[in-house]
C-alpha cells in the first residue's frame, strides 16, 4: 500500500504540536480506501504501520480503535503489521492494551516489537513479533533457512533477561532517564542555534524545520539528521522553496554534540549566502537617505 510518508502528519502539526484529529481521519479514510474499496480488486497482503509514529513521536490515541474497525472491513484479505520498536518511551494506554488484544485474537494484526531500544541489544540484532498463533506459525515458516535461522544461545539469553530478568525494570528505567535527560540538553543546544521545532515527543527523536541548504550541509558533515522531501504546512511562515521537515535522532553526548556543531557550522555559512560581500556596498544604506524626501 502507498501512502506518503511522513504525511499526513507533518502537514498538519502546529507549532505547539497539535496532531489534529482531522489528520488522523484523514490518514485512517486514505487507508481504508487502499485497502477495502470496491475497486480494489487485489488489496494489499501486507499494510506496515508504526506506532508510535516516526518521525514525529506522536501516538494516536485511538489507533487501536480505528485499527480495529479497518479490519473488520478488510475481511481478512491482508495483514496489518504495526512495527512498535518505540512503544516503551510512551506511557501504556488502554489502547496499547486493546492492541495487543487484537493482536492476539486476530490473524489479521501483528505487532513488531525491538530489543534495541529501551532494553538496550542493539548489536544483537534482535526483535519479536505477537500475533496469532497462525500467523506466528506462517511468519516462522517464511523466514530464512525455513524458520531455522541461528540466534545464538547467549543471545536468547540475553533476549530473556532484558525482557523479565531481575535487573530488567531497573535496566529500562536507566535507560528512559539517560535519554529524556539528554533530549532536554540536545534540544536545549540546538534551540540555542535558532533551530525551529515542530513538536514534542516522547521518542529519543524529534522533528524540526530549518533551511534545506543548511540541513544537507549538515549532513554531509556527518549529523545524525534526516531530511523529509515535504515542506511544512502553508500557513506557518514557511517558503516552500527552502526548508523542508527534518528529524534528529537522540544518540550519546559525543554524537548529539557532533550534530549540533555541525548544524552550527551549517546554518552560519546559509546565513553568510544571503548577506552582501564586504567590498559590496548595501542597496538599502544606498536608498535610505532618500526615502521619505
Amino acid at each position: 500500500v502507498s501512502i506518503e510518508s511522513p504525511e499526513p502528519w507533518l502537514s498538519a502539526v502546529g507549532e505547539a504540536g497539535d496532531h489534529s484529529e482531522a489528520a488522523a481521519a484523514h490518514f485512517w479514510e486514505r487507508l481504508e480506501r487502499e485497502v477495502c474499496s470496491p475497486a480494489t480488486a487485489d488489496p494489499p497482503s501486507v499494510v506496515y504501520l508504526v506506532h508510535p509514529h516516526f518521525p514525529t513521536g506522536h501516538k494516536d490515541p485511538r489507533f487501536a480503535e480505528r485499527l480495529q474497525a479497518l479490519v473488520g472491513k478488510a475481511d481478512g484479505r491482508t495483514l496489518f503489521a504495526v512495527d512498535q520498536t518505540y512503544l516503551n518511551f510512551t506511557p501504556r494506554t488502554e489502547d496499547d492494551a486493546l492492541l495487543q488484544r487484537l493482536a492476539s485474537e486476530s490473524e489479521s494484526v501483528a505487532l513488531v516489537r525491538s530489543l534495541s531500544k529501551v532494553e538496550g541489544l542493539a548489536a544483537l540484532r534482535l526483535g519479536y513479533a505477537l500475533a496469532h498463533p497462525a500467523i506466528a506459525r506462517e511468519l516462522a515458516g517464511g523466514l530464512p533457512f525455513s524458520g531455522g535461522l541461528y540466534i545464538s544461545e547467549v543471545a536468547l539469553a540475553g533476549a530473556v533477561a532484558a525482557l523479565c530478568g531481575r535487573g530488567a525494570g531497573r535496566h529500562r528505567e536507566a535507560v528512559l532517564s539517560f535519554y529524556s535527560t539528554e533530549q532536554r540538553r540536545f534540544s536545549a543546544d540546538l534551540a540555542a542555534l535558532g533551530v525551529r521545532f515542530v513538536v514534542p515527543s516522547l521518542c529519543p527523536y524529534f522533528c524540526i524545520r530549518a533551511s534545506r541548504g543548511a540541513l544537507d550541509r549538515a549532513v554531509r558533515a556527518g549529523a545524525a539528521i534526516q531530511c523529509f522531501g515535504c515542506v511544512p504546512a502553508l500557513g506557518q511562515g514557511a517558503r516552500q522553496d527552502s526548508e523542508c521537515w527534518a528529524v534528529c535522532l537522540v544518540a550519546d553526548k559525543a554524537a548529539n554534540d557532533e550534530t549540533v556543531e555541525a548544524l552550527r557550522v551549517a546554518l552560519e555559512e546559509e546565513s553568510q549566502k544571503s548577506q552582501f560581500p564586504s567590498w559590496m556596498p548595501n542597496p538599502m544604506e544606498l536608498v535610505r537617505p532618500f526615502v521619505g524626501s
